[in-house]
């Protein structure tokens, strides 16, 4: 997972950096607030971040607020990782988009944990934004299908939304997803195979 880690702090950047990779983490190394948004603008595939709340220019919780509220409206997963400790603290944190919270100094076993819990989290905001797209894909198909479909009268060829004409097997099999098998109805096996009906087949 690619991940944002913001502080000021050097030796606690190089730390984490080396956590990270032992984890098999890609690090983005921010050393103030301003440089956090930054990187998230020019990284894309960034979905977690470790914000310490005390920094230059632009305070963890500040950054938080932003990456939440991102034109992108990309899913990013936020740690604020403070000295603090207060309840009103952890409020403001929560307020303003934070999904946890990390006292300093920290575990590494914990930070171990808590990353994995937010890669499980961004892992079901994959598969539910997946879920959504294919359920929107289906509802136009379905959409679609219950419009008026121009069909010739003569050779029942049905017109496309693109102005092509197609068979009705092959238009319900794009925009339907359908699949087709073909038989004989009764009646037609009377009209144009009387023989096989005295024969007695079977018109399926």
């Amino acid at each position: 997972m690619n991940i944002l880690f913001a502080e000021d702090d050097a030796v606690s950047r190089k730390l984490v950096e080396s956590y990270l990779n032992k984890w098999g983490h890609t690090a983005f190394l921010a050393e103030d607030g301003q440089q956090a948004i930054e990187i998230f603008d020019a990284n894309p595939y960034i979905h977690l971040a470790i914000l310490d709340w005390m920094m230059p220019n632009v305070d963890g919780v500040e950054v938080c607020r932003r990456l939440k509220k991102h034109p992108s409206q990309r899913c990013i997963y936020v740690v604020m990782l403070t000295a603090k400790a207060a309840n009103e603290d952890i409020v403001q944190a929560l307020d303003a988009g934070a999904d946890d919270f990390m006292s300093k100094p920290f575990n590494q076993n914990e930070l171990r944990a808590r990353i994995a819990a937010g890669e499980r989290i961004m892992n079901l905001e994959t598969e539910l934004v997946e879920y959504i797209e294919k359920l929107e894909s289906a509802l136009t198909q379905v959409k679609r299908l219950q419009g008026i479909i121009p069909i010739c009268s003569w050779c029942k060829s049905i017109r496309t939304d693109k102005n092509f004409w197609t068979s009705f097997e092959e238009y319900l099999s794009d925009y339907g997803q359908h699949s087709f098998t073909h038989g004989i109805c009764p009646d037609c096996m009377k009209k144009y195979y009387p023989d096989l009906v005295k024969a007695g087949a079977d018109p399926e």
